[in-house]
């Protein structure tokens, strides 16, 4: 004992420090260290738990993500086939437009061109009509004692028949 001293170890010091150290290691393991290990297991096994949850909603995430591809996919392919259904009723409805506006052209000019022989025929009388009154007028004149009127207009209008079936 005198050996430890002579180094400056006091034994009774050492005892009380033995002591303090097994009750700080007692109270440690058994109180403090064993609350603290189940702490760290229980969040160890939630760690895991939610590691697990959340490759399980990944997984979940992915099919949900192919499904909805998939249907993407197919209201893309459902549009793409209303697109071309609708194209191809608007080129054909344009082309039934076509053919109307078509008919009603013709119509229209078929309208004008009988509107126009109308109106020849029409200036063709009235010129007529006027030539035969210019000519009697000149012809009665010229024959007034030699002709009466009515005579006159008749062999106008004869002769004015005769030069049109001659002419035409």
């Amino acid at each position: 004992m005198q050996q430890l001293s002579a180094l400056g170890i006091d034994l009774t010091s050492l005892i009380v420090y033995l002591v303090n150290f097994g009750l700080i290691y007692v109270i440690v393991g058994k109180l403090i260290s064993k609350p603290i290990i189940e702490i760290l297991e229980k969040r160890k096994l939630e760690i895991e738990t939610n590691l697990t949850e959340a490759n399980k909603l990944r997984e979940e995430m992915v099919a949900e993500k192919n499904k909805f591809e998939t249907e993407k996919e197919k209201i893309r392919a459902e549009f793409d086939l209303e697109l071309e259904k609708f194209e191809a009723s608007i080129q054909e409805k344009t082309r039934l437009l076509d053919q109307e506006n078509q008919k009603i052209r013709e119509d229209i000019i078929q309208k004008a061109q009988q509107e126009q022989k109308q109106i020849k025929e029409n200036i063709f009388k009235i010129i007529q009509e006027d030539l035969i009154n210019s000519y009697t007028v000149i012809v009665s004149k010229v024959l007034k004692d030699r002709a009466s009127e009515p005579v006159v207009i008749e062999s106008i209008k004869n002769s004015w028949e005769n030069f049109k079936s001659k002419k035409l």
